[in-house]
């Protein structure tokens, strides 16, 4: 469920493609918790606060239905000093993945399954993406998983969804920040096991892919139906473990909820962020409810 190029940036006038960043947060950290309003947009206030910010639930992909903005959404962000995502693009140093996307030295995906497993995924592979899997052999298997999911997804539009609203707010001259450095994202990723990453990505081989794709797709539409409490039981579906969805939302949401705390009393802020961090218990809006901010949905 990751994107293997994930988000694209205009560095020096050039766009930079920046590899394997997160789109397994693609369909994990858009939708693991609850939440009882549905709304992607919140308005975030506090009694010292120079003015209202914004914290908005995005996905990262380029489906047209995920595009469907409320009238309120561009005058947010034209109202807010400062612009984050979850990272500031313009501080990140691509090569900086290249440890999380690849495998150890001298390890290819060969040396994760049997002989007769590897023929079995080199020929699913192929049937799904097209691409023969030598091409990637040196890549974690994590990563190559999340290239299915681009198959049986809408991708219409230019852009991804958080690099459109990026582009929105470059375009307003905001200034930009991030609201957690490359490193938290980097252990997130790291946590999963190889050999685990290697069964997940067999079983998504040779399952049926047909219900993948029927799973992604509702996911796409709870999403523009901001229907997180939908999402939620969308994503029991999928494999992935309470210690890892721990590590990618739960650790992540308090380094975000701070950072965007510490803006928030200085500048206004919209934070675009992937829409699973928002809701629940561990959720950035409970964390700034805690801190004494008064969180309002906004339609």
């Amino acid at each position: 469920m990751f994107d293997y190029s994930i988000y694209q940036h205009n560095y020096s006038k050039n766009t930079l493609i920046f590899v394997f960043m997160f789109r397994g947060l693609l369909f994990i950290i858009v939708f693991i918790q609850q939440i009882q309003a549905q709304s992607l947009l919140w308005k975030i206030e506090c009694k010292d606060c120079p003015g209202p910010s914004y914290l908005y639930g995005t996905m990262h992909v380029k489906d047209s239905r995920a595009f469907q903005f409320s009238d309120s959404l561009l005058p947010a962000i034209e109202s807010c000093d400062l612009f984050a995502l979850e990272v500031d693009m313009d501080s990140i140093n691509p090569m900086s993945f290249l440890s999380v996307v690849m495998l150890p030295s001298g390890k290819t995906l060969k040396n994760y399954y049997s002989k007769k497993k590897y023929k079995i995924i080199e020929k699913k592979f192929y049937e799904r993406t097209g691409m023969k899997l030598a091409m990637f052999s040196k890549m974690k298997p994590f990563f190559l998983q999340n290239m299915l999911s681009e198959k049986v997804i809408d991708n219409s539009e230019k852009d991804f969804l958080d690099l459109h609203l990026y582009n929105l707010a470059k375009k307003e001259n905001k200034k930009m920040v991030g609201l957690e450095n490359i490193q938290d994202q980097i252990n997130a990723l790291n946590y999963i096991p190889l050999k685990e990453q290697a069964k997940n990505f067999y079983i998504a081989l040779t399952k049926n892919h047909s219900d993948d794709e029927k799973l992604m797709k509702e996911m796409i539409e709870k999403y523009a139906q901001a229907d997180l409490e939908g999402l939620f039981e969308l994503i029991k579906k999928t494999e992935y473990k309470d210690d890892f969805l721990k590590k990618l939302l739960d650790d992540r949401n308090v380094t975000m909820a701070n950072r965007f705390s510490e803006y928030a009393k200085k500048n206004t802020i919209f934070g675009a962020i992937g829409a699973g961090h928002l809701p629940g218990n561990n959720g950035v809006l409970q964390l700034l409810k805690n801190k004494g901010f008064v969180v309002t949905p906004v339609k």
